[in-house]
């Protein structure tokens, strides 16, 4: 059972036995019970965000003027400097002549 369904359940028994006052003041908690549970969730949600964006930025390398991310044995990339240090995207560059191209920010790197 949920706190939720515990509260509805108490607001009946009380509700039943007639005493409205106790009963207002359950249906209120439920509100609040309700309403704590929905920014629960979004902080959990924000919480699973920023560790994301935390393991991200740990597996990150800028060389070059571009962002490399390091797997294993392995770099992936190249990312737009420029879209991550101010939006937090990792933008993939595009090969262009000799260069590397966003097309995202249309900034351009040298390979």
């Amino acid at each position: 059972m949920s706190i939720i369904s515990n509260a509805r359940e108490i607001a009946d028994v009380v509700k039943k036995l007639g005493n409205i006052d106790l009963y207002r003041k359950i249906v209120d908690l439920e509100g609040e019970i309700i309403e704590l549970t929905g920014q629960n969730h979004l902080l959990l949600e924000k919480i699973g965000d920023l560790e994301k964006a935390l393991k991200t930025k740990a597996q990150l390398l800028f060389e070059k003027n571009v962002y490399w991310l390091a797997e294993a044995q392995a770099k992936d990339g190249p990312y737009c400097q420029r879209c991550y240090d101010v939006a937090g995207k990792l933008v993939r560059l595009q090969p262009w002549d000799d260069l590397w191209a966003c097309f995202e920010c249309k900034q351009h790197y040298d390979r």
